[in-house]
């Protein structure tokens, strides 16, 4: 059996002032619901979640009931029955008695009371009659009949004589309270195909209210009274209310369970969260009003705020830029959780990390995409649930940057109809006979406004959530912090960069509107590589060749641009071919020629093979021989003659054989 208690119960309790439970409700997240109330609803807390002294004491506050249900719940045993004097049954016994389970809670005590009045009774001696006529007019047992009350109400003998037989017989259960419920509660002179009328109609997105659907039930044949159909659609469960009135996202907000984050079994950097944010400002920027977007990243161990940046809108710079100064802060987070939005999970950040984890394999198509910053940084990549910012800590931040800043600001416009001030519109426009407000801050005094306020949340704020202890930020990174995860500053220069992938022209790569350009890419014309700026100079780009990042060469921006003087543009023209052009020489002309010169024709390679093969059939003594490199004829007219072979050195350093035309070796073997 469920036990709720309201708050008034717990201040009788534990004599709390009531904000003092309330907060510590929230700080310990008693489970609660909402039951119905006189004039409309009420919080309740389970009794089994709630803190070890509160259910002391609850159980002494009702210590003598519960020894007394306890002790009586079982069928008196023999010798331990209550001696009745001068009893005698008067009444029906044929009556069906509940069993303890279908016993409520309080029947039960009233049973535990109503056996005490009986042992008063055995103890008196009086008879049954005095007895009653004592109790009944407040001599005896006065404190047991203002605890009873209603159910201690004796009318005459025969209902005592009553209890007596049904204690004897049963026990304390014979004398609780055996009311029967006939009702077939809310709804139940409706028919079960009325009952599915009135769900179709009700719960449907367009949440139609109780009236309209006590008219439109009149069209399937069925007049029911509003107050019958009010009490009915009011017992659906809300969870089904929910679901088809407000959406599965509301349902799931309320009603699906989750797992709580226990953020005291992290260390700090060991887990980072970012996420993008419309701040409830406006500021001038480029002659134009607008809401900055800010983006953040922040330890999710201490919420320490690691880095950000303000900017008109939120892109792949704006996280490079925060990403960039979490580094020179804090160094480099092990696991880093992000929001599922195309910047954050675009090949320029993300590669192909988010690919891989939604197919959950590397295909053809996937692999041959480069790594991300957020890969070249060590990170382990964590997307968030799409359409879920519970499942993003830093959220809650957000909402506490619009308390402590934004609505300090005094171009504050809210977020919503609701937070929005009545005078937000003057920023825009006059209405009426009131001015046009003008704003003067821009968004680089808010982010030097911004660079404060970070730096005393991470100092001087006094954190009230889980493991944080009403500690700062600071305070607990620090006491957290294992080590820095550092990536070398050179390191750093190739991976915080923006990324593209292009195909090298003849007038080499853009981006932006600005054209790169080095003699080295010449041999790399008609071929993809991947190109890498940094964040604040603009005037060189790093190549990277494909499929793997491999660094290439550096080019400069503006090398081949129109300068307005003709001759000038020549000479820039005839330096950059020249310097083009030397990858050409990768060998020297006249080495190439003299190979060429030694080269065989087909002809002269059957010609010789020829040659060999009529040579392998001549008498023995005519055979050849080669002695220390060179060819002896054993017998014949030029027996004395040799042929040695030429010797021809390339200044590459290597040699090769040609056979001297004369006297020849064809001419010998004629002979």
């Amino acid at each position: 059996m469920k036990i709720w208690l309201t708050v008034k119960d717990i201040i009788k309790l534990t004599d709390k002032h009531k904000s003092s439970i309330l907060r510590q409700a929230k700080r310990e997240r008693w489970t609660k619901r909402n039951f119905d109330s006189s004039g409309g609803k009420q919080y309740r807390y389970y009794l089994p979640d709630l803190p070890i002294e509160i259910q002391i004491a609850y159980i002494e506050s009702k210590k003598t009931e519960l020894e007394e249900v306890k002790t009586f719940l079982q069928l008196p045993r023999e010798g331990k029955k209550v001696v009745v004097n001068r009893y005698t049954s008067h009444t029906r016994s044929n009556r069906h008695m509940k069993s303890i389970d279908q016993t409520p809670e309080h029947y039960l005590q009233v049973g535990a009371l109503r056996s005490k009045l009986i042992k008063s009774w055995s103890e008196s001696g009086l008879k049954v009659e005095d007895f009653i006529q004592a109790y009944s007019t407040g001599v005896a047992c006065t404190t047991l009949k203002e605890k009873l009350g209603k159910y201690g109400d004796i009318k005459n003998p025969t209902t005592f004589y009553r209890w007596l037989r049904d204690y004897e017989n049963r026990g304390i259960v014979g004398l609780c309270p055996q009311y029967e419920i006939h009702r077939g509660g809310n709804g139940a002179s409706m028919d079960d195909d009325c009952k599915e009328v009135v769900k179709a109609l009700y719960l449907d997105y367009r949440k139609p209210s109780v009236r309209s659907i006590e008219r439109d039930i009149r069209q399937f044949g069925y007049k029911i009274n509003y107050h019958i159909l009010y009490r009915y659609i009011k017992d659906i469960p809300q969870s089904v209310k929910t679901f088809y009135r407000l959406g599965e996202k509301a349902y799931h907000d309320r009603f699906d369970p989750y797992i709580s984050r226990d953020y005291t079994r992290l260390k700090s950097m060991e887990w980072g969260v970012g996420d993008h944010h419309m701040m409830d400002i406006v500021v001038l920027y480029k002659d134009k009003l607008i809401r900055p977007w800010l983006t953040r990243f922040d330890d999710m161990r201490s919420r320490y705020n690691t880095g950000w940046w303000i900017d008109a809108i939120p892109n792949s710079l704006t996280i490079l830029r925060a990403l960039d100064m979490t580094l020179t802060n804090c160094g480099a987070f092990a696991n880093l959780l992000i929001d599922n939005g195309k910047d954050f999970k675009g090949q320029w950040l993300s590669g192909n990390e988010w690919k891989i984890k939604r197919y959950g394999r590397i295909t053809e198509e996937i692999e041959p995409l480069v790594e991300g910053v957020f890969h070249d940084c060590g990170f382990n990549l964590h997307f968030c649930n799409p359409y879920h910012g519970q499942s993003k800590p830093i959220e809650r931040a957000f909402r506490t940057d619009i308390e402590l800043f934004e609505k300090k600001i005094s171009t504050y416009v809210g977020s919503n109809t609701i937070t929005r001030p009545e005078e937000a519109k003057l920023y825009w426009s006059k209405i009426g006979n009131r001015d046009k407000k003008e704003v003067f801050i821009t968004i680089e005094q808010l982010r030097e406004m911004y660079a404060d306020y970070v730096k005393w949340f991470n100092s001087t704020w006094k954190h009230s959530g889980q493991g944080m202890d009403h500690k700062t930020p600071k305070q607990v990174f620090e006491e957290n912090w294992t080590e820095r995860r550092v990536l070398p500053d050179e390191y750093r220069k190739y991976v915080m960069t923006r990324r593209e992938n292009h195909v090298v022209q003849r007038n080499g790569v853009t981006m932006d509107g600005l054209s790169y350009y080095t003699p080295a890419m010449a041999q790399y014309i008609g071929t993809k590589v991947q190109v890498r700026r940094g964040l604040d100079d603009i005037s060189k780009v790093w190549i990277f060749e494909l499929p793997k990042p491999v660094y290439l060469f550096e080019a400069c921006c503006d090398e081949l641009k129109d300068r307005g003087i003709t001759e000038e543009n020549v000479r820039q023209q005839r330096k950059l071919r020249k310097e083009a052009r030397k990858h050409l020489n990768i060998h020297e002309r006249q080495k190439a020629e003299a190979i060429r010169n030694i080269r065989k024709s087909p002809a002269e390679l059957l010609a010789e093979s020829s040659q060999a093969d009529e040579a392998l059939k001549a008498p023995e003594e005519q055979q050849l021989k080669v002695v220390n490199g060179e060819i002896e004829i054993p017998r014949g007219p030029v027996n004395d003659q040799t042929v040695k072979p030429t010797i021809i050195t390339y200044p590459g350093g290597h040699s090769k054989k040609k056979r001297s035309k004369k006297p020849g070796l064809k001419g010998l073997l004629d002979d």
